[in-house]
């Protein structure tokens, strides 16, 4: 039988991961802030520890991720959440 996962297993497993705290922070989040823009990606960088990372600036990046990461080989749309 096979197990699949949805945006609900994706947000605990973010939660349960260290990918969003940050050291240097008050809050001990990162607080991520653009640097440099494209397409459907963009630098962000985060302002306590300069951490960098790419991620998604649209809505349809995000969702053609997260269906990447579910394994869909359909479009999700907002209206799933």
């Amino acid at each position: 039988m096979e197990i699949k996962r949805t945006s609900v297993d994706l947000y605990d497993e973010y939660l349960k991961g260290d990918s969003w705290k940050c050291e240097k922070s008050p809050t001990k989040a990162h607080y991520w802030q653009e640097k440099k823009s494209d397409n459907e990606e963009s630098v962000f960088v985060c302002k306590h520890c300069t951490e960098e990372r790419k991620m998604c600036n649209t809505w349809s990046g995000v969702l053609s991720r997260m269906a990447k990461k579910l394994n869909k080989k359909i479009a999700i749309s907002p209206d799933s959440f």
